[in-house]
């Protein structure tokens, strides 16, 4: 059999229909090819050394379609990324813009830290016990206006502060690697469905056009050798073992 599946926009879709008529439970069979996509992908991105979370799209599923995403991640994990420079004015001069008192633009670009594990972003060992001791910062329900570099109002969050973790000049220059954790915080997150309230650490940092040139590229990344291949061979082997077993 030919798993034949899709890639739309780095999502993986694939269309069982076609076996519909001799199954005796589609339904059933779409959520089994589902998890051996999600399985085999998570596998391959694991080897790979990253650490993104595969899963299977219920909201665009449906009785003969399957659909699996590695969110916002599946382009490149299926197409790769050539090198990119973020200081442009789709970001300097966009939506989200801030204007500084020279009449340049900026932007506030938050980055996330996970908790020490095997997730690249996590923070070393020695950073998370000064992180614990920093207080808990959160999103006020309250906003106000704030003009972009366009001139535009914008509806700007108001956030509390408790607290930050500072390095002094001295450990600062002693261990460099460890600049991108200076003036991290402790944000509150709030419980949204499944997911649990707590807290994430996050440090903040100014793109603007007064950034060095080199200041804010992201690096080119190799899409996961022969992902696809890969995924259809898996679905054409659990195809092949189901069917023969009708």
């Amino acid at each position: 059999m030919n798993a034949g599946i899709t890639i739309d926009g780095g999502n993986i879709f694939y269309d069982i229909s076609k076996f519909g008529a001799i199954s005796k439970n589609t339904e059933n069979l779409t959520l089994q090819i589902a998890q051996v996509v999600r399985d085999r992908w998570q596998q391959e991105v694991k080897k790979a050394g990253y650490n993104t979370k595969i899963k299977i799209d219920t909201n665009r599923s449906t009785k003969n379609s399957v659909v699996v995403t590695g969110g916002a991640y599946s382009i490149w994990m299926i197409k790769g990324e050539e090198e990119y420079n973020m200081k442009n004015d789709k970001y300097l001069k966009g939506k989200k813009s801030r204007v500084g008192k020279d009449g340049k633009g900026y932007l506030i670009v938050p980055f996330y830290h996970a908790t020490p594990s095997k997730d690249p972003r996590s923070m070393p060992k020695e950073i998370y016990a000064d992180y614990k001791q920093i207080g808990l910062s959160s999103v006020l329900k309250t906003t106000h206006k704030e003009k972009n570099f366009k001139g535009q109002d914008i509806d700007r969050a108001e956030y509390s502060w408790r607290g930050a973790l500072k390095f002094s000049k001295e450990y600062a220059a002693a261990n460099p690697s460890l600049s991108k954790f200076n003036g991290m915080v402790s944000m509150e997150s709030v419980a949204v469905g499944k997911k649990k309230a707590g807290t994430r650490a996050f440090t903040f940092r100014v793109m603007s056009e007064n950034s060095p040139p080199k200041s804010w590229i992201r690096k080119a990344r190799k899409p996961i050798s022969n992902l696809e291949n890969i995924l259809a061979e898996e679905i054409d082997n659990f195809l092949d073992r189901t069917f023969k077993s009708i």
